[in-house]
């Protein structure tokens, strides 16, 4: 199945991309003009593990909450985006150890969505102990069809 960027997912992804330091929306090629070659969606939000949480640690810090605000704000503005959340582990520790703190990570941010009232509905949050970036994933919802 072949996902088109929507109005809506194309202005969050704008607001993220500006966040993340990236170039370029997913699907729009690099920034060399060069198409991308990834066959999933692009993450829209991806934050390198340093920046996202303290080792060992699955407390927001404050560089990750800046970006979370703005897509918080964004997101009540947008009720038909599904948000998925995929925390990390570290490095140097058991796998284990690395999938709850992944999860963790996950639910953390989750959760501070949902303080800036992001419905909890509309989150999913999965820990990745072998991924060592914080990725958030956003999804338009089609509006439900009209019954007759």
């Amino acid at each position: 199945m072949r996902r088109f960027l929507t109005p809506t997912h194309a202005a969050l992804c704008a607001m993220c991309l500006a966040f993340a330091g990236c170039s370029s929306l997913p699907g729009q090629g690099t920034a060399d003009g060069s198409p991308g070659t990834s066959a999933a969606p692009s993450p829209v939000l991806t934050v390198p593990a340093a920046m996202a949480f303290d080792v060992g640690r699955s407390t927001v810090k404050p560089a990750l909450a800046r970006q979370l605000n703005a897509l918080g704000t964004q997101l009540n503005a947008r009720p038909g985006t599904r948000v998925n959340i995929l925390g990390h582990g570290d490095d140097n520790r058991s796998e284990s150890a690395n999938r709850l703190l992944a999860q963790d990570r996950a639910l953390s941010v989750r959760d501070y969505l949902i303080a800036r009232g992001v419905s909890i509905i509309r989150l999913r949050a999965e820990g990745r102990p072998a991924n060592r970036q914080l990725e958030i994933h956003l999804s338009d919802v089609a509006p439900p069809k009209a019954s007759r």
